[in-house]
């Protein structure tokens, strides 16, 4: 005779993680998906990350600075719907620079141009110094909607009513990943 054991049975005798008193993963995570450049969170509710222009505030005159936050104000006031401003510390990318920099380098080598190859050498120096031990400080506005529709109007209106201005663009889902890794690892560094 084959001994069936009850549910009950199987319920008590049950291991993995939830016996153990920890919770998956899957739930503690407020995301499900990247759906384009989208984010869907749990509750199936649609939210993205628009970025920012940054500006060097210390460099410009008062009437400009006054400008630039009337901008934002004006922002705020004509977009009624649920907005959050989000500003997050990465390092300074000089990619850029150093393959200028890297491509100046074998010019020199290849001319044989041993001042131009210490110059060279030095710039690409600075460039990592840079990378290692500077951060930029980014802002970025993260919109909420129920559906993507809703979604797709809400970016085209923010866009509309302060995108020039504030230079508010779109963020590609790599940079939206390093958002989301910055936002629940804050001590760790990208």
């Amino acid at each position: 005779m084959i001994n069936v054991k009850s549910t009950e049975s199987k319920k008590k005798n049950k291991t993995g993680i939830a016996s153990a008193g920890l919770t998956p993963v899957i739930e503690l995570l407020p995301y499900k998906r990247l759906d384009g450049n989208f984010i869907v969170d749990r509750d199936d509710h649609y939210q993205v990350y628009l970025k920012i222009g940054t500006r060097n505030v210390f460099s410009l005159s008062w009437a400009e600075k006054t400008q630039l936050m009337n901008h934002l104000t004006t922002l705020v006031r004509l977009y009624a719907e649920d907005l959050s401003i989000l500003s997050l510390m990465f390092p300074a990318g000089t990619e850029p620079q150093q393959i200028f920099w890297n491509r100046k380098l074998m010019q020199a080598r290849k001319e044989r141009n041993h001042v131009q190859i210490k110059s060279c050498q030095e710039q690409i120096g600075r460039m990592l110094w840079v990378e290692k031990n500077l951060a930029n400080l980014e802002f970025f506005l993260i919109l909420y909607a129920d559906n993507k529709q809703m979604m797709s109007d809400k970016v085209r209106d923010i866009k509309r009513n302060g995108g020039f201005n504030l230079e508010i663009s779109d963020v590609g889902q790599e940079t939206i990943e390093k958002v989301l890794f910055k936002l629940n690892n804050m001590n760790t560094d990208i």
